[in-house]
């Protein structure tokens, strides 16, 4: 559902360039291709930019070692619009096409690892990490959570059947789970209905384990879900964690605001700084993180 809508957006977003290049050349503009593209850059970047303004509005204090200078923060800004419109424009509206069918190996000592998006994003997401993840050895499966603004404990039953049906691929009992941001919350509200028999540990990527200002923004239930202070967030919080869970968050995150809001009690955290919350899905540091955390399962 949400791929089809994508490329429906991005057909718009070429007629629409073009549209203006035609009636630029038309006028007499100097430049009209370059005036056209930069147009269409600034659209594509707009949603973004947004974004991170708000984030700043909400933000909490960065520690000093993570502070970023003017340079540091435009370069993070530019990864944060870079990723952007790789995902929104060229992995997520063509997610089977990147990422095939996912054939998760029967078999072996480790158990598999099931990737999940968070709002307004399917498994296109994770084309890059998931190939990376492939190469290191690691057994990594995907799912795509629709519709996209459907109630959390909905998609919650989609993971459970995507859980069982990984189970009998591989023949494991358990798996490891990675939550992007609403991913985080879609495994701890899984986790909450369905218990932990199925699952040895959880790792959530700017997860808003509190909430993210931003979310008043969004449309769907699940932005309703992941409000500040919301009742629904409450409940799960109130509940005991179940299994090992590792809470990686950015200082910088230009979705989850305030920032700390990511923070978990009761989990293992990772701070890291100069990261954007889209920027995740192809970060080496996420992956060496993913890695690291991966090995230490490994190692108990």
């Amino acid at each position: 559902m949400l791929a089809n809508g994508l490329r429906i957006s991005l057909v718009f977003h070429l007629a629409l360039a073009a549209a203006l290049f035609l009636a630029l050349q038309a006028n007499g503009a100097a430049h009209p291709l370059a005036l056209a593209l930069s147009a269409a850059a600034l659209l594509e970047i707009a949603p973004i930019g947004l974004a991170a303004l708000l984030s700043r509005l909400y933000a909490s204090p960065a520690p000093a070692g993570l502070k970023l200078g003017l340079w540091g923060g435009l370069a993070a800004f530019g990864a944060e619009a870079a990723a952007f419109f790789l995902l929104a424009r060229i992995f997520q509206p063509f997610a089977d096409f990147w990422l095939g069918k996912d054939q998760p190996a029967a078999g072996g000592g480790r158990p598999p690892v099931l990737l999940v998006h968070g709002y307004v994003c399917n498994r296109g997401f994770w084309v890059w990490l998931r190939r990376r993840l492939a190469r290191a050895g690691v057994n990594a499966a995907t799912i795509t959570l629709d519709p996209p603004f459907a109630d959390i404990e909905r998609l919650a039953e989609q993971l459970h059947v995507r859980i069982e049906t990984l189970a009998a691929e591989t023949g494991q009992t358990r798996i490891i789970l990675v939550g992007h941001s609403m991913g985080g919350l879609v495994s701890r509200a899984y986790l909450r209905r369905f218990g932990a028999a199925r699952v040895a540990r959880l790792i959530t990527l700017g997860t808003p384990h509190c909430g993210t200002r931003l979310a008043s923004f969004g449309l769907g239930r699940n932005a309703r879900q992941m409000e500040v202070g919301n009742a629904w967030l409450a409940e799960l919080n109130a509940a005991p964690l179940p299994v090992p869970v590792t809470a990686v968050w950015s200082a910088h995150d230009t979705i989850v605001a305030p920032q700390d809001a990511a923070r978990l009690p009761g989990a293992r955290e990772i701070e890291i700084g100069g990261l954007g919350h889209l920027a995740m899905a192809f970060s080496p540091r996420i992956l060496a993180i993913l890695l690291a955390e991966l090995a230490r399962d490994d190692a108990a």
